[in-house]
């Protein structure tokens, strides 16, 4: 990412891509300031920093309550720029 001129980014994953995501954030942790996985899978030594369940809504949280989610990528965003 950094030759495309991204200092930071984020990464997402879902199947393998979702272990690949992983191991991005773990090697390149300086620069990448989210992951998103739709398939988790944790290992002992990870470090989740943030985990939301919401009250309400479902599977499909972009679309069942679309406000909620985004409040919430908003917030994780925020809090990342302070790391």
């Amino acid at each position: 990412m950094r030759r495309l001129g991204d200092d930071r980014y984020g990464a997402q994953g879902g199947d393998w891509g979702s272990v690949i995501s992983r191991e991005l954030g773990i090697v390149d942790a300086e620069h990448v300031v989210g992951v998103h996985l739709n398939m988790l899978i944790t290992e002992r030594t990870d470090n989740i920093v943030r985990w939301t369940e919401f009250d309400r809504g479902g599977h499909f949280a972009a679309m069942e309550q679309p406000g909620l989610l985004a409040e919430d990528v908003r917030a994780f965003f925020l809090d990342a720029r302070g790391r």
